[in-house]
């Protein structure tokens, strides 16, 4: 981010920085806090490590900051999800819920979930860009933040499918979207700054229909290519089941 901007200087104009709902601290977050909330500290490591991916985007925000701040755009996404999502995280679970297979291994029912249609975060990012805006989002949905029960439900409404019976067996890395409970306060982020500027966000059944259209005609043509070991494997699953 440094070197980048250094290199460009005044010739970038206006500098929009995708970063990260992560970059705050879940310990001070509250209830649909919004874009003054603490962050965590910042990390400028040279490698990615996912563990301190948060801090690591707050860095990156603080070198914009820097050296682009008068003329600096951050936008501030939750989960990005719908169809052409690489990373299969929101995918995996409309695939398993129209499986229909019983039963299926959920995380904590009562986790908070916020996601962004990357369509909406692209029309959204596109038009402050396009107005030269110089401020700060959250740019996620919905509000307030369906449980992840809720959304199991609305995936199985949306495709019109029976709702598999659900074991929840708590937060597992192998399960897509998952949250420890000491984070979910950062999945209730308010909305209204971006509202006021322009910000909406389709239903969730359209982006479920969306992504199952496309991840289906996807398989079917063999284009299908998600980031590997995302979502647990039938077997892997029932390990999950047989010890949760």
């Amino acid at each position: 981010m440094r070197h980048l901007l250094t290199s460009l200087g005044d010739r970038a104009g206006h500098y929009t920085f995708v970063s990260t709902i992560s970059v705050y601290d879940p310990q001070q977050a509250t209830d649909g806090f919004d874009e003054s909330a603490p962050l965590l500290e910042a990390a400028y490591d040279d490698e990615l490590a996912m563990e301190k991916y948060g801090q690591l985007k707050v860095g990156c925000e603080l070198a914009a900051q820097e050296l682009a701040g008068d003329r600096l755009l951050i936008v501030r996404p939750g989960f990005v999800i719908g169809p052409h999502d690489p990373t299969h995280r929101f995918t995996y679970w409309v695939e398993r819920v129209a499986e229909g297979r019983s039963p299926m291994a959920g995380p904590d029912a009562a986790q908070p979930l916020q996601g962004v249609d990357g369509r909406d975060l692209g029309a959204f990012t596109a038009a402050q860009v396009e107005a030269g805006v110089v401020d700060t989002f959250h740019v996620t949905a919905p509000e307030p933040a369906p449980t992840f029960a809720q959304w199991l439900q609305e995936i199985a409404t949306a495709l019109g499918g029976p709702m598999p019976e659900v074991k929840w067996v708590g937060p597992k890395d192998s399960l897509p979207l998952t949250l420890p409970a000491d984070y979910h306060a950062v999945m209730r982020a308010g909305l209204t700054k971006a509202r006021n500027a322009g910000f909406t966000w389709r239903p969730i059944a359209d982006t479920v229909r969306d992504t199952y259209d496309w991840v289906s005609k996807a398989r079917a043509d063999g284009n299908y290519n998600p980031r590997p070991n995302v979502g647990p494997t039938p077997e892997q699953e029932a390990e999950l089941l047989s010890a949760g």
